[in-house]
C-alpha cells in the first residue's frame, strides 16, 4: 500500500540543460530521499522536447516519490512552479531551485516538526554566493522579517532575500487564494506580495539547516541582459497594480521603486560591457522610469538623490 503523501518538494527545470545534467541531479535527489516514505519530488522540465522528457521519465519510473513533468515551450520558472502547484498530492509544499540542495536527516525532522503546526513554517538554510567562500546563514539575515507584524511592509522597504525557496506552503491556502507564480523571471516578488497579503498569522520557524542555497553566477537573473531588465521591471510593475487593485495605500512604493531604478542603472553602467548593449538597455530603463515612478518626492536617501539628478537631465 503507497503511503499518503504529506509533502511535494516542486523543482523547476530549464529544459534546454544537457540531458546528463538533469538525470545526475534527480539521481541524486532520489538516492537521499529513499527513506522519506511521506514525501514527492516534482521535477519540472520547462521548455524541454517530448523525446527528451519522455527519455528522463523512463528511467525513474519504478521510483514512485519522482514525478518529471515536462513541455515544449519555454514558459519560465515561475510557470512550471504552477504546474507544480496543480499536479503535486502533498497537503504542504516547498519550492526549490534546480542547484539548490536539500539535507536529508534534517527533512525528516522537518515532516515530524511541521505536523503539529498549523502556521507557514520558514526553514533556515546556507546561503553559498560565487564571491565569499564561506557560506551564510538565511536566519541572521533575515530573522526580523520573519518575526515582523508588518511583512508587506517590510518586503517593500528592507533588503531581504525576496524568495520563496524553504518556506513550507500549505498547498489549500495557496489554492483557495488562487496565489500563483508570474509566466517571467522575478516571480518570487508578486507571489510573496500575494501570499503575505492575505496571510497574517505568525511564521514558525524550522532552526535546523534545510538545505544549501548555491547561487548560479550564470543564471539569468544574474546576467544583465534585455530580459532580465524588463522581468524585473514588470515584476515592480505588478506590485503596483497589485496595491492599486487592492486598495493599499498606507505602503511607500514610490521609495522602493527609486531604490530599484538607482540599483538597476549602477548595474547597467557598471556591468554591461558592450556600448550597444548599454544603449540598447538605457533606452529600455527610461521608458519605464518615466512610466513608473513620480516627479515630486522628498528626499530622504543618496538614492533619491540621485534619481532626482535623472529627473533633472543632470544624469544621462
Amino acid at each position: 500500500m503507497k503511503p499518503n503523501i504529506y509533502l511535494s518538494i516542486i523543482t523547476p527545470i530549464k529544459g534546454s540543460l544537457k540531458k546528463e545534467k538533469i538525470i545526475e541531479k534527480i539521481h541524486e535527489r532520489s538516492r537521499l530521499s529513499k527513506n522519506i516514505s511521506n514525501c514527492e519530488f516534482l521535477f519540472i522540465l520547462d521548455g524541454a522536447k517530448e523525446n527528451k522528457v519522455s527519455k528522463i521519465k523512463r528511467i525513474f519510473l519504478s521510483m514512485d516519490n519522482l514525478k518529471i513533468f515536462g513541455y515544449k515551450k519555454n514558459k519560465g520558472p515561475g510557470f512550471a512552479r504552477n504546474v507544480g502547484i496543480k499536479r503535486c498530492k502533498g497537503n504542504k509544499i516547498i519550492f526549490l531551485d534546480f542547484d539548490d540542495e536539500i539535507i536529508f536527516k534534517n527533512l525528516r525532522k522537518l515532516v515530524s516538526f511541521s505536523r503539529k503546526e498549523k502556521l507557514l513554517i520558514a526553514c533556515n538554510y546556507k546561503i553559498n554566493l560565487p564571491s565569499n567562500k564561506n557560506s551564510t546563514d538565511n536566519f541572521k539575515k533575515n530573522i526580523n522579517f520573519y518575526k515582523s507584524k508588518e511583512k508587506l511592509n517590510y518586503l517593500i522597504n528592507k533588503s531581504i532575500n525576496r524568495e520563496v525557496i524553504y518556506y513550507l506552503f500549505d498547498k489549500n491556502e495557496l489554492v483557495n487564494k488562487k496565489i500563483f507564480f508570474d509566466k517571467n523571471f522575478f516571480e518570487d516578488i508578486l507571489f510573496l506580495i500575494k501570499f503575505f497579503f492575505y496571510y497574517k498569522k505568525k511564521i514558525r520557524l524550522f532552526k535546523n539547516y534545510l538545505g544549501i542555497k548555491i547561487y548560479n553566477k550564470n543564471s539569468i537573473t544574474k546576467e544583465i541582459n534585455k530580459k532580465y531588465l524588463i522581468d524585473k521591471l514588470e515584476a515592480w510593475k505588478k506590485v503596483d497594480y497589485f496595491f492599486k487593485k487592492k486598495k493599499l495605500k498606507n505602503f511607500n512604493l514610490q521609495s522602493r521603486f527609486r531604490s530599484e531604478f538607482y540599483n538597476i542603472y549602477i548595474e547597467i553602467n557598471n556591468k554591461v560591457k558592450t556600448k550597444k548593449l548599454r544603449e540598447n538597455l538605457m533606452q529600455i530603463y527610461y521608458k519605464y522610469f518615466n512610466n513608473m515612478l513620480e516627479r515630486k518626492f522628498e528626499i530622504q536617501t543618496k538614492k533619491d538623490k540621485f534619481i532626482q539628478k535623472i529627473i533633472k537631465n543632470e544624469i544621462l
